[in-house]
């Protein structure tokens, strides 16, 4: 199957990287001054995180969640494109965490995926899919919470921000749409590819879901978070993805935008306190499983590839 490619000039993709990177470094920078500047209630909420059994079990069981769901939607799109295994989608899975951890834009997260199957370009293509739909599934939450919030006329969130998030949503939404329009003709019949792209976008709503509870558990100090909680870290994750960051050092950025969106709802230090907790445990513990597995290379991966049917 062919499909558009878009040829950036190297030195303008080189500029881009350096100004990710630092963008993400000034912004830690900042984050890290305020966090020392709070760090005792930012003390406070960690030792109440930790002390919390039942919290601690929560958040350990949702990450174990995300990285399943992320397993199977990966899975989904990927038997589009190339034969393999649960156990191989399972590598591909952590092996793209690890090297998309690491690069601007995740794009490290395709060729860690591709190194688990024999056909790399092929799965190369399907990683980028499961990206496209990935954030399609996160377009769509901030869509639908930024338009509750806009309906709401006493919005908890700064309005700056759902309107961004709406008028970004729609945006990316009619984006999508052109770009189907135009390269329609180049895809598989709808047979070969409809069914299995639904169920990857329904595991990655869920995915979003999951990933927006984990957040919102914490913000909420452990107990059931409100819908409105509920909605507004979902228009946080759309800034979140669609913001230029390099994720094993964007904690300063996610802390940015969360002390923006989220303050209004819950206490400063506790948003930053959540937003490095999440940070280590839904980046830096899969990143560091991650790079183990890309040690390993493909001698565990490629002793043949057995078929989905």
């Amino acid at each position: 199957m062919r499909i558009a490619s878009f040829n950036v000039p190297p030195l303008l993709r080189k500029a881009a990287k350096i100004a990710t990177a630092v963008f993400c470094v000034a912004c830690l920078v900042v984050f890290c001054e305020r966090a020392w500047q709070g760090r005792s209630g930012i003390a406070a909420s960690f030792t109440f995180f930790f002390s919390s059994s039942l919290l601690l079990c929560a958040e350990l069981f949702l990450m174990c969640a995300n990285l399943a769901l992320e397993t199977l939607r990966w899975k989904a799109v990927r038997s589009i494109f190339a034969r393999g295994s649960l156990r191989d989608d399972a590598l591909a899975t952590l092996r793209g965490v690890g090297l998309g951890n690491v690069t601007p834009a995740n794009i490290g997260e395709h060729v860690g995926r591709a190194m688990s199957y024999s056909d790399k370009r092929s799965a190369t293509l399907a990683s980028v899919v499961a990206s496209v739909i990935q954030t399609a599934a996160i377009v769509m939450l901030g869509f639908i919470s930024s338009i509750l919030f806009s309906l709401s006329c006493d919005s908890p969130i700064p309005s700056e921000a759902t309107t961004f998030c709406l008028f970004g949503s729609i945006a990316s939404i009619l984006t999508a749409a052109l770009f189907f329009i135009l390269f329609r003709k180049r895809l598989p019949p709808r047979s070969v590819w409809g069914r299995r792209v639904a169920i990857a976008f329904a595991l990655n709503l869920t995915k979003v879901s999951v990933f927006s509870l984990q957040l919102a558990i914490l913000l909420s100090t452990g107990e059931p978070p409100s819908p409105l909680l509920f909605l507004a870290v979902a228009v946080y994750y759309f800034f979140v993805t669609v913001v230029p960051r390099v994720n094993i050092i964007d904690v300063g950025v996610k802390g940015g935008l969360a002390s923006w969106i989220l303050t209004p709802l819950c206490d400063g230090d506790v948003v930053a306190s959540a937003v490095i907790f999440i940070w280590a445990l839904n980046i830096v513990v899969p990143s560091v499983v991650g790079y183990a597995l890309l040690a390993v290379g493909n001698r565990c991966s490629n002793q043949g590839q057995p078929s989905d049917d």
